[in-house]
């Protein structure tokens, strides 16, 4: 009970010490090598100048890293400061992201780049259905197949792809994804 009053005490006499920045893509994110993703920083607080704000990859300058500087957005709809990086690749391997806004605002991130193997595929069929989950494709099996002691009577024809695979969301500031 104690901890917990100092705590609260603790929130309401140093705010600025609960401050954050945010980092994106967010913390364990996982990237294809190769691929171009948006690499953006948003402090809650407005900073004075683009030298206030600083953002390293595994200790190194992000531009170094990246290849082009984020360009600083000094204030982002009245909600805080900013660094964008539009178009960002990185090869295989583990990164550390760590974000500073002046003194009080600091973030850390990490991000696993895998590689991928040699393209092999001549034609590539991507359904990207949303509300398509496995129980979805069971319900309609069992619509259009039926079923005779507890095995289908067929299958879809997206079950004889030879290649399958399912995609989860999730949503940064809520339980419910966007989709």
């Amino acid at each position: 009970m104690k901890s917990m009053f100092l705590a609260l005490l603790a929130l309401v006499l140093f705010p600025a010490a609960t401050q954050a920045a945010t980092v994106y893509p967010l913390d364990q994110a996982e990237i294809l090598s190769g691929s171009r993703f948006d690499v953006k920083v948003e402090f809650s607080s407005r900073l004075p100048d683009p030298n206030a704000a600083r953002l390293t990859i595994n200790g190194r300058d992000a531009a170094q890293v990246l290849g082009k500087q984020p360009q600083f957005v000094p204030d982002e709809d009245g909600k805080g400061s900013a660094l964008i990086l539009r178009g960002a690749s990185l090869p295989a391997g583990a990164y550390t992201v760590e974000a500073r806004g002046g003194d009080a605002e600091t973030a850390r991130v990490s991000w696993q780049v895998y590689a991928t193997p040699k393209p092999v595929a001549k034609n590539v069929i991507l359904l990207i259905a949303d509300g398509l989950s496995v129980g979805h494709r069971t319900a309609a099996r069992l619509l259009s197949t039926g079923m005779t002691q507890g095995k289908y009577n067929g299958r879809l024809a997206m079950d004889t792809m030879p290649h399958m695979a399912t995609v989860g969301t999730g949503s940064v500031d809520s339980i419910a994804a966007d989709s």
